[in-house]
C-alpha cells in the first residue's frame, strides 16, 4: 500500500481508484492518506471492507483537510466508531471539495452540508443516538437530497427523530429507512410528518416489522400527503386489513406512483381490496405483489380490473397461487 499513495503522490491523470475488500487496515489508511495530501486529481476512492478503524479515519480526515479534488469517498463495512467519524467530520469542515461526497459514516454532512446531496450511510451500526446527530443537522440543511439509512438499528426513538426531519426540512427527497426496526409506533411518527411534507418523493421501509396498525397510519397519511411517489412496504408483516387501509387511501390518492407491498401476509380477502385501486386510481403506474399468499380462484378479480385499467405498466405478481 505504500508504493500505491507514494505514487498517487506524484500521478496526474488517474481520478477512480477502487481498493474495497484490500485488507487495508489502519496503516494502508496511514500511507494512503499520504498520497492524497499532494495529490490533484483523483476524485473518487472506494475503500470499503477494509477492517479500516477510528486511527485510520483519523489518517483519512488529516488529507481530507489538504486535498481539493476528492468528491467521493466510500468507506462502508468498516470499523470506524464515533470518534474515527468525529475526525472526518472535522476535516470536512475544513475540505475545500466542491461536489457531492458519499460518505459512509453518520456525523459528516452537518459539518459539509453546503455541497452533500447523496448521504448513503447502509449497512452501518449508527442506531438511534446517530440518526439523533443526523436529524438534528438535517433540520437545518438544504442540499441533501437523498438519505440512506438502511440496515441501522433504527427504532422508536430514531423514527421520532425523523419525524422532526420531515417535518421541517424542505429539500430532503428520498428517505431509505430499508431493514430497520421501525415497527408499528415507529412508523406511527414517520406517518404524521407526511401529512405536513411537501418534498419527499420516495419513501423506503421494507423489512420493518410493520403491520396493518402501522399501516393505517400510513394510508390517513396518503390521503394529505401530495408529494409522496414511490411507497415500498416490502416484507413486512401487512395482512389483509391492512391492504383494505391502503386501498381506500389510494382511492383518494393522486400522486403515488409505484407501491411496493411484496412479501407480506397478503391472502385471498385483500383481492377484492387490490382490485378496486387497479379499477379506481389513475395514477398507480407500478404494483409489487410477489411473494405474497393470493390464490387462483382470485385471478377473475384481477384480470376484470385490469380491464378497466388505463394506468398501471408494471404488474408483478411472482410467487402466488395464481
Amino acid at each position: 500500500m505504500q508504493y500505491l499513495a507514494n505514487a498517487l503522490t506524484y500521478n496526474t491523470t488517474l481520478t477512480a481508484l477502487d481498493l474495497c475488500n484490500c485488507n487495508i487496515k489502519d496503516l494502508g489508511a496511514k500511507h494512503l492518506a499520504s498520497g492524497l495530501l499532494n495529490n490533484k486529481t483523483l476524485s473518487r476512492l472506494k475503500l470499503g471492507y477494509n477492517y479500516i478503524g477510528d486511527e485510520g479515519a483519523k489518517h483519512l480526515a488529516t488529507a481530507l483537510t489538504s486535498n481539493t479534488t476528492l468528491i467521493i469517498l466510500t468507506l462502508e463495512r468498516n470499523l470506524i466508531s464515533d470518534q474515527g467519524a468525529q475526525s472526518l467530520a472535522k476535516a470536512l469542515s475544513k475540505n475545500k471539495v466542491k461536489h457531492d461526497i458519499r460518505l459512509k459514516l453518520y456525523s459528516l454532512f452537518k459539518l459539509h452540508k453546503q455541497t452533500l446531496t447523496q448521504l448513503k450511510l447502509y449497512g452501518n451500526k449508527i442506531g438511534d443516538q446517530g440518526t439523533k446527530h443526523l436529524s438534528n443537522a438535517l433540520i437545518y440543511n438544504t442540499t441533501l437530497t437523498t438519505l440512506d439509512l438502511g440496515n441501522n438499528m433504527i427504532g422508536v426513538n430514531g423514527s421520532l427523530d425523523l419525524k422532526n426531519v420531515l417535518t421541517k426540512n424542505t429539500t430532503l427527497e428520498v428517505l431509505d429507512l430499508r431493514t430497520n426496526t421501525i415497527r408499528n409506533e415507529g412508523v406511527q411518527h414517520i406517518s404524521s410528518a407526511l401529512t405536513m411534507n411537501k418534498t419527499l418523493t420516495t419513501l423506503k421501509l421494507n423489512g420493518n416489522s410493520i403491520g396493518d396498525d402501522g399501516v393505517r397510519c400510513l394510508a390517513h397519511a396518503l390521503t394529505e400527503n401530495v408529494t409522496l411517489t414511490t411507497l415500498e412496504l416490502h416484507g413486512n408483516i401487512i395482512g389483509n386489513r391492512g391492504i383494505e387501509y391502503l386501498a381506500n387511501a389510494l382511492n383518494k390518492n393522486k400522486t403515488l406512483t409505484a407501491l411496493d407491498i411484496g412479501r407480506n401476509r397478503i391472502g385471498d380477502d385483500a383481492m377484492v381490496h387490490i382490485a378496486s385501486v387497479i379499477t379506481n386510481n389513475k395514477t398507480l403506474q407500478i404494483l409489487k405483489l410477489h411473494g405474497n399468499s393470493i390464490e387462483y380462484k382470485e385471478a377473475q378479480l384481477l384480470a376484470e380490473a385490469l380491464a378497466k385499467n388505463t394506468t398501471l405498466t408494471t404488474l408483478d405478481f411472482a410467487v402466488n397461487g395464481i
